[in-house]
């Protein structure tokens, strides 16, 4: 009975322990949300106190030598380029379904699923006993009508005999001849060897099976001749042109390489509104297949002259964008608002349109605590992007 009275107890005095610790907890919160809110409003009394103080006493901060430290970069012209991701895929024109080119039983299959074969190699076979015995029947005929053609026409050669059996004897023979020639076209089809060399992918024919015209036999596919085709929205016409160079990326094995254009469609498909992109594949790669995902990096927009700040150093207030730049006042160096204008960014660049020159110097460490007219005391110079 004491055991469970104290057990009792026991869990009551933790559901209590628990209940204080989350009421402490929110309190907690509560307090440092308070103090941060308070933080951001003395900081900018602490701001205007020192404007006001520096109007009326432009040393007063200078005695003490309490200057904001900063890093600076002077701005130049230099070359921006924003690009885009399109997604495509690899295909290849070494990807095909060969066909039964005539009727007949297929008699054997040479071979199956991922077996690599050779330019002329024969894969399948069909019955093609009649058309075997008749090229025999045509030989023998054939043997015949030459035998009486040359005697025909030693014949005429010496003026001897008429010339409609010359005529005949030579229409016979060449008629046999022209006839042979189709019934070995014919058996040739009855032969399906490979296009070129390459892998078969699949095999639809079963031995045995009546074989008809068109009918789909086996895939064959090559990585000797891949490329990859994408799709692209028609607000990028006339960005890309044949020749330009990419940047091709393969997520599923985790490889790049740098390829060109090599085509750029002429037609608008207006189901999507896109036009066709094609790169070529320079590099081949065991594992690259037909219909492998790939991500094409192209430029879109390049400038030769811009003028480029790392983004990061962007800042905003209710009248628009700034940064903070390197400023004199009565021979001080002072921190200085430039509004400006953006044009593009990419990776952590971004192109300013107007607002900067050649020869200002950007704020690239210290810039969060910098106000209008805050005296500064440059540390060192940035000697890169600032990144």
């Amino acid at each position: 009975m004491k055991y469970t009275t104290y057990l009792t107890l026991g869990m009551l005095a933790a559901m209590a322990a628990c209940g204080s610790n989350e009421d402490s907890l929110e309190g907690k919160k509560a307090e440092l949300a308070g103090l941060r809110e308070e933080l951001v409003s003395k900081k900018e009394e602490i701001r205007a106190l020192e404007q006001e103080i520096l109007k009326i006493d432009p040393d007063a901060f200078n005695a003490s030598g309490n200057r904001l430290n900063v890093a600076t970069l002077p701005v130049n012209p230099t070359e921006f380029q924003h690009k885009i991701d399109i997604r495509g895929e690899v295909q290849s024109r070494k990807n095909v379904m060969l066909s039964g080119e005539m009727m007949g039983r297929l008699l054997e299959i040479h071979a199956y699923e991922g077996a690599r074969v050779k330019k002329g190699q024969l894969l399948m076979h069909l019955d093609a006993e009649q058309l075997e015995n008749s090229i025999a029947e045509v030989k023998t005929s054939l043997e015949f009508a030459e035998k009486m053609y040359t005697k025909r026409k030693s014949l005429w050669d010496k003026n001897v005999g008429s010339e409609v059996q010359y005529l005949e004897a030579k229409n016979n023979f060449e008629s046999l001849q022209r006839k042979l020639a189709t019934l070995n076209s014919q058996l040739d089809m009855a032969y399906i060897k490979a296009p070129f060399s390459g892998q078969v992918d699949q095999v639809l024919a079963k031995t045995g099976e009546i074989v008809q015209p068109g009918m789909p036999l086996m895939r064959l596919t090559g990585n000797s001749d891949m490329y990859i085709t994408a799709e692209v929205s028609e607000r990028y016409l006339g960005k890309f042109h044949r020749g330009d160079e990419v940047t091709v990326n393969f997520p599923s094995l985790d490889k790049s390489l740098t390829s060109t254009i090599s085509s750029v469609g002429q037609v608008i498909n207006k189901n999507n509104r896109t036009f066709s992109l094609e790169v070529k594949l320079k590099e081949m790669d065991e594992l690259m297949k037909p219909n492998l995902l790939a991500v094409i990096e192209a430029t879109d927009y390049t400038n030769d002259s811009a003028v480029v700040v790392p983004t990061k150093l962007i800042q905003k207030d209710n009248e628009g964008h700034f940064v903070f730049i390197v400023g004199k006042d009565e021979g001080k160096e002072v921190a200085k608002k430039a509004r400006v204008e953006l044009g593009k960014t990419f990776r952590g660049q971004t192109e300013i349109a107007t607002g900067l020159e050649t020869g200002d110097v950007l704020i690239t460490e210290g810039y969060r605590d910098a106000a209008e007219n805050t005296i500064l005391s440059i540390i060192r110079p940035t000697a890169d992007s600032g990144e």
